[in-house]
């Protein structure tokens, strides 16, 4: 892989995404294990989602106002002692307090990685890539962790990283020229973030965004555990599955993340996120379901690099990178609330994980439709050179 991105900001990207594997995939196993039902499970993204919307909103307008730095550190360090928290606390209401802490330090940072990725001029593709290698090395890892020792061992290891990541990102530059500046400077050099006119500008990429990853949040709720119980898969499986999805999304992202046209990317994403998620429940064993990851991982690839291209391109035209970044990461916050709640639904009418499949099939299709209706004659590159719609 390229390291024209920044090895340092790629290694905190990659730590990130190792930390956030555990709380978002095998945190449903640690939450069944001690004695949630599966609408306990799924009202308990719900506080998560809100969390981490809110966070990425706030911290990402912070960023562009006070500098990045100061954030990257904050969220790194506080992303270690909530996910350890998780080992600690048992029954509904205290995983409640300990995933709404959780999905407010998560949502702290990331903004302030795409930012300074932004500040030095380096490819969105090439960061993204680290992002998905970064699934890829928490599944593998906190599967076999958790099958050779146990499920909490699993939690030690993303708070670990999250801590190594902290004291790395402190003792390296990973400033950029945002916080060389006093804050005076600061506040001459760069506009006021104004949510309005951010979301005017990037509004399809953004309901886009909430309607496809709204539909898979439903989905990877009960991931782990349609894997688990319908498939009767283990968790070095489990993680062996993930990392399948997640390779395949660096693969793609390594040599097609920063080419082509990033709004037909987003919409070749999307409709293929469709035919993924409708080919889940066909799947009948561990062989099978492998096979299905490979068309998730392209789809995805191409459904995030497209949308977050197309939001850092408009952001730095407005001169408003963290804010557009950081509402794309929101936009994802939000779409893991719409998630649990479309789960709750379905769960209850049809008490099965593969309905979920089926719906969120047909809403991701539909949201192809829509989003190509919304961006038709509105396009954001034209022979590889970005305008602004």
């Amino acid at each position: 892989m390229s390291l024209r991105t920044g090895r340092d900001l790629g290694i905190i990207y990659l730590s990130y995404y190792i930390g956030v594997t555990t709380a978002v995939f095998f945190l449903p196993l640690l939450l069944q294990s001690r004695g949630i039902s599966d609408l306990g499970i799924g009202y308990l993204a719900i506080p998560y989602s809100v969390a981490l919307f809110t966070s990425n909103s706030t911290f990402g307008r912070l960023t562009d106002s006070y500098g990045r730095r100061k954030f990257l550190l904050l969220g790194l360090f506080c992303s270690s002692l909530t996910t350890a928290s998780f080992i600690f606390v048992q029954g509904f209401v205290g995983f409640f307090i300990a995933r709404l802490l959780n999905g407010i330090t998560l949502g702290m940072f990331p903004a302030a990685i795409i930012a300074i990725a932004s500040d030095r001029k380096k490819p969105m593709g090439e960061l993204t890539a680290w992002r998905a290698l970064g699934w890829t090395f928490g599944a593998i890892f906190n599967g076999i962790i958790a099958e050779i020792l146990y499920l909490e061992a699993a939690f030690l290891l993303g708070s670990a990283v999250f801590m190594a990541a902290f004291v790395y990102a402190y003792l390296k530059d990973t400033g950029g020229r945002v916080d060389s500046m006093n804050q005076q400077q600061l506040h001459a050099a760069r506009p006021q973030p104004q949510y309005g006119t951010v979301i005017r500008h990037n509004w399809q990429i953004y309901l886009t965004v909430i309607l496809r990853h709204g539909s898979g949040a439903s989905i990877w709720i009960y991931w782990t555990l349609f894997l688990e119980h319908d498939l009767g898969l283990n968790t070095a499986q489990i993680g062996i599955v993930l990392a399948i999805n997640t390779i395949t999304q660096t693969t793609v992202i390594h040599f097609f993340g920063d080419r082509g046209d990033s709004q037909r990317m987003l919409l070749a994403g999307t409709f293929l996120s469709a035919l993924a998620f409708l080919s889940f429940p066909l799947a009948k064993d561990f062989l099978q379901i492998c096979l299905t990851q490979l068309l998730l991982g392209v789809s995805f690839a191409f459904f995030l690099v497209g949308g977050l291209r197309s939001a850092e391109y408009r952001g730095g035209q407005l001169g408003m990178v963290g804010t557009a970044t950081g509402l794309f990461e929101a936009s994802f916050s939000i779409s893991q609330l719409v998630g649990p709640l479309l789960a709750i639904v379905v769960i209850s009418q049809f008490h099965t994980y593969t309905s979920l499949m089926y719906v969120a099939g047909a809403i991701t299709l539909a949201t192809t439709l829509l989003y190509a209706g919304l961006s038709w004659k509105k396009p954001l590159e034209i022979s590889g050179t970005q305008v602004e719609a």
